[in-house]
C-alpha cells in the first residue's frame, strides 16, 4: 500500500515538474518571437515581405511586433481627416525610442472644420488645429481630468505641442515633426 502511495507522489511529482518545464519552455519561446526586431521595418510591403501575416481586409494590414502597417492603395492618397491616426513611437533626438506601452492607446481624429479629437491611456482631449502647408498648431486643447498611475498622456501631449510641421508619406503614416524629435502615427 506504501509502494502504491508512494509511486503515485512520484509520477504526479514528475508530472508536475515536466509541465511546469513545458510551460516555461514554451514561455520563453513566445516571449523571444515577441522581441524580434522590426526597426527595419517602415511599411506594408516590407512587412509582407518579411513574412509577417498580413489581415485580409481592405485595405490589408500587417503586424510587425507591435506595428501594424497599412497597404496604400494606388490613387489613394492619405489626408489628415482620413482617418484616425494611431500613435505608434516617437524618435527624440538623443535617439531614444518612445512607444506606447499600449497599442492604439492613443489616436488623432482631425475634421475637416478644424476640430481635434485625441484618446490617449487615461483622458479624452478635443480642441482646434490649423494644418497649412506643411504647418500644423494645436490650440485650445482641453481635457478630462481623471488620473491613471503610469499613463503616458503627459508625453504624447508634449510632443503634439512641441509640433510645428508635418507630412504624410505615400506608405499612410502621419509623421509630426518637433522641435526635439520625430512623432510617427499609422
Amino acid at each position: 500500500m506504501k509502494k502504491a502511495v508512494f509511486s503515485i507522489l512520484v509520477s504526479a511529482l514528475a508530472i508536475g515538474l515536466l509541465g511546469g518545464l513545458s510551460y516555461f519552455w514554451l514561455d520563453s519561446i513566445k516571449d523571444k518571437g515577441a522581441e524580434s526586431d522590426v526597426t527595419g521595418i517602415t511599411n506594408f510591403e516590407e512587412c509582407e515581405a518579411a513574412g509577417y501575416p498580413v489581415m485580409e481586409s481592405y485595405p490589408r494590414q500587417c503586424r510587425a511586433g507591435d506595428q501594424t502597417f497599412v497597404e496604400v492603395i494606388q490613387g489613394e492618397s492619405p489626408n489628415l481627416t482620413s482617418k484616425t491616426w494611431a500613435w505608434m513611437g516617437t524618435q527624440t533626438d538623443t535617439g531614444k525610442m518612445i512607444k506606447p506601452a499600449q497599442a492604439g492607446a492613443f489616436t488623432v481624429s482631425f475634421s475637416d472644420d478644424g476640430r481635434v479629437s485625441l484618446k490617449t491611456d487615461c483622458n479624452s482631449m478635443g480642441g482646434g488645429y490649423t494644418a497649412e502647408s506643411d504647418k500644423i498648431t494645436f490650440n485650445e486643447i482641453i481635457s478630462t481630468m481623471m488620473y491613471c498611475e503610469n499613463s503616458q498622456e503627459n508625453e504624447f501631449s508634449v510632443f503634439l505641442h512641441e509640433t510645428p510641421s508635418y507630412r504624410l508619406t505615400e506608405a499612410g503614416e502621419l509623421i509630426l515633426e518637433m522641435e526635439s524629435g520625430t512623432m510617427y502615427l499609422q
